[in-house]
């Protein structure tokens, strides 16, 4: 991702020997240096803020990265975050993370909120071979967990349900979120907003 200042790109990418996403790489437009720095856990995604402020989730925790110095502050939320796969920013400067829930976290104030995703009724049709979902006889409901994450304009957090075949927005003034079917869709990873 780009920072906003336009100087810098900034990835993450697996290591030779443990096959994880072990660090975080700075590279120097201007110059088309590469910075290398250490992560404190395995990074599942990362999000460049607004004010360009460095983003990580790993290990069940949020980490803020400096990227001048590579020094990082670590926030430990109140519920396990998992495995995120995807991350936002609304307008305020929150940082949005998908995982097993969609969870809120507020820079000003350290706090992280989270937010169920709501089991749909309506499944794939191939969904018997989701290994993460067992279908019992007569199961009216299933579960799923957000694998991709958008914000829009109006802040409104869209996600992908991965396995389910559904997309969700969740309305952080409400607190209501609404799924929608995406017909012969099995796993859907990917999504995006426009302006």
């Amino acid at each position: 991702m780009p920072d906003p200042e336009g100087k810098y790109v900034w990835f993450t990418y697996f290591g030779q020997v443990s096959g994880t996403n072990e660090k975080l790489g700075r590279f120097d437009i201007a110059t088309g240096e590469i910075r290398e720095m250490q992560l404190p856990a395995e990074a599942s995604t990362m999000q460049v803020s607004k004010d360009a402020r460095v983003w990580v989730a790993g290990g069940g925790k949020l980490y803020q990265v400096d990227g001048r110095t590579g020094e990082y502050t670590t926030y430990t939320p109140p519920m396990r975050i998992g495995r995120t796969m995807g991350q936002g920013e609304d307008s305020a400067g929150n940082i949005w993370l998908a995982g097993d829930t969609i969870v809120k976290f507020d820079p000003r104030t350290a706090k992280f909120e989270e937010f169920e995703i709501p089991k749909v009724s309506t499944p794939a049709k191939d969904y018997e071979r989701n290994l993460g979902n067992v279908r019992a006889e007569g199961q009216q409901e299933f579960w799923s967990r957000a694998y991709a994450l958008a914000v829009d304009s109006k802040d409104n957090v869209w996600y992908t349900a991965y396995d389910v075949g559904h997309i969700g927005r969740l309305d952080p003034k409400t607190k209501q979120t609404r799924m929608y079917r995406v017909p012969d869709a099995i796993m859907i990873k990917g999504i995006t907003v426009g302006p």
